[in-house]
């Protein structure tokens, strides 16, 4: 069952395909090509090109950032792609400033299920830029889990042709072990909402959103999937709740740094600025 709060964003994105071009551009989120990180701004070199057109064979791609940083995270990541010959287009999400953290840092620290409406209409309006029908998104951490959000709840199995996941909390982190289910506790919930923002109590294995993300099987047939995981990671734990459930006729790469760099000692933080898993995402993604 698709929450409340995901039928409200699919009424949001149906109302804005009637406005002007121009007026849909203001209110769908990383709309130019500076971004913020935090409190600097960053501009990316060749990203949101937003009058960009790739020939129609290119597939664009996205790239989701991780909790509390922003699309600077992604320039090395981004350089090699362009490079490559991709056209590549970055997000902003889950700004908010009602938490000490959100103040602080700025982005992914919202809902999730707000934060998935945002990757839904940045995707569109990148479809609509570049006359594609399809993308292929590479998340971070929350970034990652919020490609599955799109792609279950948000309509994003017909838009995305490959997700590919570093460190994503698909099943849901579990930091405390049995403590875990603390974080849920009304007062204690409020607590951390005010001082982390609803996203950290969100990506936990014992929240509303995992458990009823878990209800489904981890993969759907129209998309393929690509999981990178590291063994030294330290915030998304244990390390196999990033792996992904293969199910028949699904292609699923569940891929660990250590197995083709076995001395990498890259941890959750930097696995997008990581020379070694820059190179498996370009080999997941292949030529454009």
């Amino acid at each position: 069952m698709v929450p409340v709060t995901h039928y409200a964003v699919e009424v949001w994105r149906a109302a804005t395909l009637v406005l002007p071009a121009w007026l849909r551009r203001r209110l769908t989120p990383g709309g130019g090509p500076a971004a913020t990180s935090g409190d600097a701004e960053i501009t990316l070199i060749g990203v949101n090109d937003w009058s960009a057109q790739p020939r129609p064979d290119v597939v664009p791609v996205v790239l989701v950032h991780g909790t509390e940083t922003g699309v600077g995270r992604w320039r090395d990541l981004a350089q090699a792609l362009l490079a490559d010959g991709h056209t590549v287009f970055a997000v902003s999400y889950g700004r908010e400033e009602a938490s000490v953290r959100g103040r602080l840092t700025g982005f992914g620290t919202g809902h999730l299920a707000s934060s998935a409406g945002e990757l839904a209409l940045f995707v569109d309006r990148v479809l609509e830029a570049t006359g594609g029908t399809r993308v292929d998104i590479v998340g971070h951490s929350q970034g990652g889990l919020l490609g599955h959000l799109y792609i279950k709840w948000l309509g994003g199995h017909r838009t995305v042709r490959h997700l590919v996941t570093l460190g994503a909390p698909v099943h849901g982190a579990s930091p405390l072990g049995p403590l875990d289910s603390l974080a849920q506790a009304p007062l204690v919930g409020v607590g951390l909402d005010a001082l982390l923002g609803p996203s950290a109590r969100e990506q936990l294995r014992v929240s509303p959103v995992i458990r009823e993300l878990a209800a489904t099987p981890d993969v759907v047939p129209e998309v393929k999937y690509t999981a990178i995981v590291t063994r030294h990671d330290h915030a998304v734990l244990p390390v196999q709740a990033q792996l992904l459930q293969e199910r028949d006729g699904v292609e699923v790469a569940n891929r660990y740094v250590q197995d083709e760099a076995p001395e990498s000692v890259v941890g959750h933080s930097d696995l997008p600025t990581d020379a070694q898993v820059i190179a498996m995402i370009r080999d997941a993604l292949g030529a454009p």
